[in-house]
């Protein structure tokens, strides 16, 4: 049964591949269409040249810079206060050196005063010498001599060339002009002339006083008694 089912188709195959061969003869070959010469193609007229404009750039707008805002400021921290440390034994303090001063001690003077007139000339010497008591070394002296009748001063002297004169009828200021040194124990001399009118009829006093603050104001003047001769019949 099979090998005829075979057969039977290959036949068919055959008839129908024959067919198409009879179908292909009998179609007329289309008739080809006419040539058209090819068209000359048109030049299109050339295209204006544009005319370039100048374009005006865009002012730039000022970009504004945006404020930072400031970051917040932490209040400062407080210090923490460490504690106090216990206290300790106290340090021993040193002990104060003393520095030697030297000091300076107040002078100590001394005067004494004589006299010796020439009562012919009806005039009067008084010889003043200073002492040097104190301490230190002094530089020179000023006195003042009063007396208690008026007179006139007519001559002075001494080592350091004093300048004496008259500031009343019965006052003597004398400083010397060339200060001497007048160490310790040391003296300086000065002395006075003065001319009285005439003969004075009475005793009269004639005193000394340094005029330098000392220590001891107790011997800083100096006084002495003139009796003048009694007067001739």
């Amino acid at each position: 049964m099979r090998h005829r089912l075979v057969h039977g188709l290959r036949g068919l195959g055959f008839v129908a591949l024959l067919a198409m061969t009879a179908c292909a003869r009998a179609t007329p070959s289309p008739t080809p269409a006419p040539t058209r010469p090819p068209a000359t193609p048109t030049k299109a007229p050339p295209s204006p040249t544009p005319t370039m404009t100048p374009t005006k750039a865009p002012t730039p707008t000022p970009t504004q810079t945006p404020t930072p805002t400031p970051a917040p400021t932490r209040p400062p921290a407080t210090p923490t206060k460490a504690p106090p440390k216990p206290a300790g034994p106290p340090a021993a303090s040193p002990t104060p050196v003393a520095t030697p001063v030297a000091v300076s001690l107040p002078p100590d003077f001394g005067i004494q005063k004589s006299a010796q007139c020439d009562w012919a000339q009806a005039q009067c010497t008084f010889n003043i010498l200073v002492t040097n008591y104190g301490p230190d070394t002094q530089m020179g002296i000023s006195i003042t001599d009063t007396m208690t009748i008026s007179f006139a001063l007519v001559g002075f002297g001494g080592p350091g060339g004093p300048i004496c004169f008259m500031i009343t009828p019965s006052i003597i200021r004398c400083g010397d002009r060339y200060p001497q040194s007048v160490p310790h124990n040391g003296t300086i001399g000065m002395g006075l002339v003065v001319q009285f009118p005439a003969v004075p009829l009475q005793p009269f006093q004639n005193c000394v006083y340094l005029l330098t603050s000392d220590a001891n104001p107790q011997n800083n003047h100096a006084c002495v008694t003139i009796v003048p001769p009694p007067p001739t019949p």
